[in-house]
């Protein structure tokens, strides 16, 4: 696999010296990348690097608040709310239901959160 940036590569190299990756892999990976020398210094966040960066925010941030009883039945019963319509939606649209519930649930859940640290 070829290198992203010189961030990455300066950290696979630290990694390896610490042994917590194989002895070998950086230099296996040095020699797929084709042109060291005109890596990026850092790449920059993908959208899904971003989206599952946010995700785990929030489900940190659930896991914590989840702790109360009434705080569940809220947030589980919006998830529901919002799978369903999420569903609903995409079979409209003509695309993926099971995408669309659980995007909806993501975004229910999210929504129950939300509205329940609002009132607190």
């Amino acid at each position: 696999m070829p290198f992203k940036s010189k961030a990455q590569m300066r950290w696979m190299f630290a990694a390896e010296r610490r042994g917590e990756v194989p002895k070998g892999t950086a230099r296996r990976w040095a020699r797929h990348t084709s042109n060291i020398k005109s890596l990026p210094e850092k790449k920059k966040a993908s959208f899904l690097d971003t989206l599952t960066d946010q995700v785990d925010t929030t489900v940190q941030l659930a896991m914590r608040q989840l702790e109360n009883e009434d705080t569940r039945k809220d947030v589980i019963e919006t998830a529901i709310k919002g799978g369903i319509l999420g569903g609903g939606i995409n079979l409209l649209q003509g695309t993926s239901i099971p995408k669309g519930v659980l995007l909806g649930a993501l975004l229910g859940a999210s929504w129950g959160l939300a509205s329940n640290m609002l009132q607190q």
